[in-house]
């Protein structure tokens, strides 16, 4: 006699189950599979990794740990807390062993370096850290595009994640993401193979809504002393800056014309065109040099920058004694090194501060310096063009 097999532990449970039950049961198994097999295909496809990281770094909010390093000996690091609410604001607090020293507030226009301890803050136009997001989002997506981008599944710090690695022009890159966030974890970058270059780790990273942070949270504190140009310049400074454009093009022939220190000194109502340097560290560049106005006391700041490192060095350049006293007052934060000179036969007051560099190369820049008013002129126009357009 043929006996029927046993049915096993699963089919006992569907068999109990009411006809409608199953139905729905075989339906979710469905919705499951289904949903497995399209993880199973986005993990493989760089294009589809690429486009969630993208949407991350535009559109999350999160709070986390951040280290930034570099590979050189002497290079600065970074170290302290990233907050940021999408899609421009950002916080980044610095720790020097375990207290804070400053933070840095940013939006897509401005940067604000806060110090608690002197109540006091320096605004910059153009941010510094958020770049860093840029820069991790454009090459992921570059390498994407190229087809020349790898993606594997695995674990980073006891969870989930994604590994991706890739090339973009001359950059070899490896980074890693979060499986359910999308968020980075990890970043380093480098020109040629064995080189040392940029790396970035995220710790402790958690989303986090707007509504989470404290109000006032990503705005300087009230009642601290603010140092630099506001986001919205005043109309009487508008008209100023207009004013000191209009004479400097007049007498850019002029200017042409001479050379050295008889071109700077070419220059009326205390106006003078800022000195230069002709050497730089390697990798920097003059990024910009924009003229500001304190209660009509003129001021340059010249930003010099590696892009590919996120490093500056900034020049504040004066002929007031007031100006040149306050900024030399503000010595007192970690891990800064403040230069202060005076050009003596021009009588302009040179400060060059950088948390990157130390104080011999801050030297060797101030060693450096010329006035060179074939190249000041049309950074200064460019910045005025940039200021006046706001």
């Amino acid at each position: 006699m043929r006996t029927r097999d046993k049915p096993g532990g699963a089919d006992m449970v569907l068999r109990g189950m009411s006809g409608t039950m199953r139905r729905l049961l075989y339906v979710w198994i469905l919705v499951l599979a289904t949903y497995a097999g399209a993880g199973a295909a986005w993990a493989a496809d760089p294009a589809e990794v690429s486009r969630r990281v993208l949407a991350a770094l535009e559109h999350s909010g999160f709070s986390g740990d951040i280290i930034i390093s570099f590979g050189e000996e002497k290079a600065a690091a970074i170290e302290g807390r990233i907050h940021r609410v999408p899609p421009g604001l950002l916080r980044v607090e610095r720790y020097v062993k375990g207290r804070l020293v400053d933070y840095y507030l940013e939006d897509c226009r401005m940067s604000a370096r806060v110090i608690p301890a002197e109540k006091r803050a320096f605004l910059n136009p153009g941010p510094r850290f958020l770049p860093l997001l840029s820069l991790i989002g454009g090459y992921i997506s570059a390498a994407a595009s190229d087809h020349r981008l790898e993606v594997t599944e695995g674990e980073f710090a006891g969870r989930s994640a994604i590994l991706l690695q890739g090339f973009t022009g001359p950059v070899a890159f490896t980074a890693v993401v979060g499986a359910s966030d999308w968020l980075p974890r990890e970043f380093t970058a480098a020109r040629g193979s064995g080189s040392k270059g940029l790396r970035v780790v995220f710790a402790n990273m958690r989303e986090v809504s707007p509504r989470d942070f404290p109000p006032g949270f990503f705005v300087v504190p009230p009642g601290y002393a603010v140092v630099g140009r506001t986001r919205q310049l005043p109309e009487q400074e508008r008209r100023q800056l207009r004013s000191f454009g209009g004479r400097l093009r007049s007498r850019g022939e002029r200017a042409e014309q001479k050379s050295g220190l008889a071109a700077a000194a070419d220059a009326a109502s205390g106006e003078f065109l800022p000195a230069l340097p002709t050497r730089l560290p390697p990798g920097f560049r003059i990024d910009s040099v924009t003229p500001l106005f304190f209660n009509g006391r003129l001021l340059y700041h010249v930003e010099l920058v590696h892009a590919d490192k996120l490093l500056l060095v900034s020049l504040f350049e004066t002929r007031d004694e007031e100006l040149r006293q306050e900024f030399q007052a503000a010595r007192r934060n970690d891990g800064e090194h403040i230069l202060a000179c005076t050009l003596e036969e021009d009588g302009v007051h040179v400060i060059l501060v950088s948390e990157d560099l130390g104080m011999d190369e801050l030297e060797r820049i101030y060693r450096s310096l010329e006035f060179r008013p074939e190249l000041a002129l049309p950074l200064i126009d460019r910045a005025l063009e940039k200021l006046l357009s706001e």
